[in-house]
Formats: C-alpha cells, sequence, structure tokens
C-alpha cells in the first residue's frame, strides 16, 4: 500500500520481455515501450485477481530462492483471484498492522475504492473491496 493508503494490483513475473526503443528519423515522434510473453502473461495474471494487491508468481523461483528479504515483504497467503483461491507469496500491504492500523486503513481503503465513478455500477468492486480488506485484517500481527 502506498501513502494514500490505495493498494494496487500486480504480479512480479519472470518471463520474456524485450525493450523498445524508436524514434522517427526526422524526430517529433518517440516510441519507448516494452513487449513479450512476460507481458502477455503478467497482464493475464493480474487482471484475474479478486483483489487489490500483488504477489510473487512462481516463475520467479526458477531464478532465485526464497531468503529473508522476501519473507519481509511477502506473506504466504491464499489469493482470491476470479476463479478461485490460490497459495501464493502476497505483498505486504503495511509491515506492524494493530487492530487500529487495520481500522484507519480499511476507512481509507474503502474510500478510495468508493471515489470510483462507477462504484454503483460495477459489482466486482465490492467484492475486490471485501477481499483486499480481508487480507490487511490477516496481516494484524504478523
Amino acid at each position: 500500500m502506498n501513502k494514500l493508503h490505495f493498494p494496487v494490483r500486480g504480479v512480479l513475473i519472470y518471463d520474456e520481455l524485450f525493450p523498445i526503443n524508436y524514434t522517427l528519423p526526422e524526430g517529433g515522434y518517440n516510441i519507448a515501450t516494452f513487449f513479450g510473453k512476460g507481458l502477455i502473461h503478467a497482464h493475464d495474471k493480474a487482471e484475474n485477481q479478486n483483489w487489490a494487491g500483488m504477489f510473487l508468481d512462481q516463475s520467479i523461483f526458477e531464478k532465485i530462492e526464497i531468503n529473508d528479504n522476501i519473507r519481509n515483504k511477502c506473506v504466504e497467503y491464499e489469493i482470491p483471484f476470479k476463479d478461485g483461491r490460490k497459495n501464493q507469496l502476497a505483498f505486504r500491504l503495511g509491515t506492524n498492522i494493530s487492530e487500529e492500523s487495520f481500522k484507519n486503513g480499511s476507512v481509507n481503503i474503502d474510500n478510495n475504492f468508493k471515489r470510483h465513478d462507477k462504484w454503483d455500477d460495477i459489482s466486482s468492486l465490492k467484492q475486490k473491496l471485501y477481499n483486499t480488506i480481508e487480507f490487511l485484517k490477516f496481516l494484524i500481527n504478523k
């Protein structure tokens, strides 16, 4: 969670990713972006999440081992996906979360979700909010 108490949805994945840097010879137009299977896989996995949070994909562990740095920033959790839950390492929304900070954080997350222009029209937002606050609750004293 950032300092505005607004969590983001995403995934850290290991896969092919290539840069594109192109400028028209006459100038005035520049493309600086990425493409590759990694971008597609990350997008698909992020879009399948049913909360506002981030996790480490299993592909990461083909290249690195779980160490203390990862354990300090992540926690094992059954992440809610649109097609069910799956046990993964989720990035913490904060550290040293107490009952008081949970209450305050929940209010701030709730307020940020409800600022969405289509809050009343998109029922899935309510489930994402609920799942996000449940994860914050899970983090109390962990």
